[in-house]
Formats: C-alpha cells, structure tokens, sequence
C-alpha cells in the first residue's frame, strides 16, 4: 500500500512540473501583449507634479533605514552572545550554546527580510509613473 501510494505521489509531482513547465513557456509567448501595454501607459501618462519620484524616494529612505537598523541589531545580538560565551563557566556553555541556535535562526530570517527588503526597493525605484 506504502509503495502504491509513493508512487503516485510521484508520479503527481512530475505530472504539475511538467503543467508549470508549459505554463512558463504560454506566458513567454504572450509578453508582446505587455509590451504593447506598457509602451501605451507611457505615452499617454505623464506624472507633472513629480509625486511619484518624492514617494519612491521616500520609500527607500525608509527601506534603507530599516535594513541598516535590522543589520545593527543582528551584529550586536551577536556580539552579546559571543561575550557571554567568553565569559561563561564551562558548565554554562552548553547553556549558551543552546541559546545560539535560536539566534542563528533569527539571524538568518532577518537577513532574508532584509534581502526582500532591498529586493522591494530596487522594485519601487525601478517604477515610473
């Protein structure tokens, strides 16, 4: 029953990449639709009152500022950490060693959101209005 149902589960997951595959491939042929699209949005809107440069670099401001905040916490977790590691008895260590696994794991989720975040900037000032 086991080996009945691996196999089909398999088989399921070949069956929706080979689906994805051609789905990829529809949407490539289609993208002269979007460039027509977008060249007609950009001869006929024209931003005159510049709002759209003042929120994309407000918005930057604010990204940077938070991936230089979420950086300077990382780094002084980490220092912290490293201290009391030094510091600590042997018998503590072990204590202190448990307590880094927590803290890689947030290191790392925090160093992603940072790398979206600046993954959405570029985004936010790639776009004109």
């Amino acid at each position: 029953m086991k080996r009945i149902l691996k196999k089909s589960l398999i088989l399921m997951l070949i069956f929706c990449i080979f689906i994805g595959l051609f789905q990829t491939m529809s949407n490539a042929a289609g993208s002269s639709h979007s460039d027509q699209l977008m060249s007609f949005i950009k001869e006929n809107h024209t931003d005159s009152t510049g709002a759209a440069e003042k929120v994309n670099s407000m918005s930057a401001t604010i990204v940077t500022a938070i991936r230089i905040a979420a950086t300077c916490v990382a780094v002084v977790m980490l220092l912290v950490l490293a201290m009391k590691y030094m510091i600590a008895a042997p018998g503590e260590k072990a204590d202190i060693k448990k307590s880094a696994i927590p803290y890689v794991i947030g290191a790392v989720v925090l160093f992603g959101a940072v790398g979206i975040l600046g993954i959405i900037e570029k985004f936010s000032t790639a776009v004109k209005a």
